[in-house]
């Protein structure tokens, strides 16, 4: 198996964000998962498996809405309690997976969660936090508009339900995973669900999705409705799109992707060395790194 360069909007996100970083999350942890691997290429796939609490949460209430729509595509509608119930079921069983350090076994298969590796300490306060932002999400998306308009849809409409797919892109492979698609009256409309704050890369992100759907349906932008729903805060929000927005994003892929490839040993090989991609300087932002510990393995408690 071969590690492939592709471009998704999380691996760009890694790359503006910490260039040590992104070199862990996409070159250092390969074959961590053999055990012929050398002990720290093990460490670095044990830690790129690691999530927190807040991701967590956003994982569970992804896969939940994913079956929710995969049983309405179906014709059975599930209730919000029975969601709400697995929901906090999930998040329990992959707290106590954590907590018995499970991930020993298996990175891969058992939930790592940073809160418990890095020994931060969740009162009872924080944990009745998250059962409440996993119900106020739940019910975000059960009373959405866009969970309204989804049910008058025909079952035969939904195009894709948490599919993870590509397009290609100046002969770059593009990953995407749209939440949700359909096609209703001649346009495709597109659908992600957000249980975080609103950032500005979420349009952007978007317009990629917008790409993908040109491509894929071969339908034209005019014809296209992209929409971010943050159902935390039960706030939809429509990206409107243009000539010059998809020009923009073009030219923000282009430019990214040769970021990323100049820091590269090999380019078509797709090799790369740690000398290349330096540790960040603000180290505010190293305190919430999963990688703190192999960048500061002496003094990362310290970290602020």
């Amino acid at each position: 198996m071969q590690n492939e360069f592709s471009w998704s909007s999380s691996r760009a996100r890694s790359f503006s964000t910490c260039k040590r970083k992104y070199y862990f999350q996409y070159y250092g942890h390969w074959g961590g998962w053999l055990s012929k691997s050398d002990d720290l290429t093990k460490k670095i796939y044990l830690l790129k498996k690691m999530t927190s609490i807040p991701q967590l949460i956003g994982s569970i209430i992804h896969f939940q809405i994913e079956n929710i729509l995969k049983e309405l595509k179906k014709g059975s509608i599930v209730s919000k309690d029975k969601v709400f119930k697995e929901s906090l079921n999930s998040f329990k069983r992959s707290w106590n997976e954590s907590k018995e350090k499970k991930w020993k076994q298996s990175p891969k298969d058992f939930t790592n969660l940073f809160e418990h590796y890095y020994s931060v300490g969740q009162s009872r306060e924080d944990l009745l936090k998250v059962k409440d932002k996993i119900e106020t999400c739940i019910s975000g998306f059960f009373d959405s508009d866009s969970y309204k308009f989804i049910k008058q849809v025909a079952n035969s409409d939904i195009l894709s339900i948490e599919q993870l797919s590509s397009f290609d892109f100046e002969n770059t492979k593009v990953y995407v995973n749209l939440d949700f698609a359909l096609k209703h009256d001649g346009k495709i409309y597109i659908y992600d669900w957000k249980t975080g704050q609103k950032v500005q890369e979420d349009e952007r992100q978007l317009s990629i999705y917008a790409m993908y759907a040109n491509q894929r349906w071969d339908k034209n932008y005019d014809l296209i409705r992209i929409f971010d729903v943050y159902i935390y805060s039960n706030l939809p929000v429509k990206v409107k799109l243009n000539i010059k927005s998809i020009h923009d994003t073009k030219k923000y892929l282009r430019k990214s992707i040769k970021e990323m490839k100049s820091s590269l040993v090999d380019n078509e090989k797709n090799i790369a060395n740690i000398d290349n991609f330096p540790m960040i300087e603000n180290v505010n932002i190293c305190n919430r790194c999963q990688y703190k510990s192999l960048c500061y393995p002496e003094n990362w408690k310290n970290l602020k």
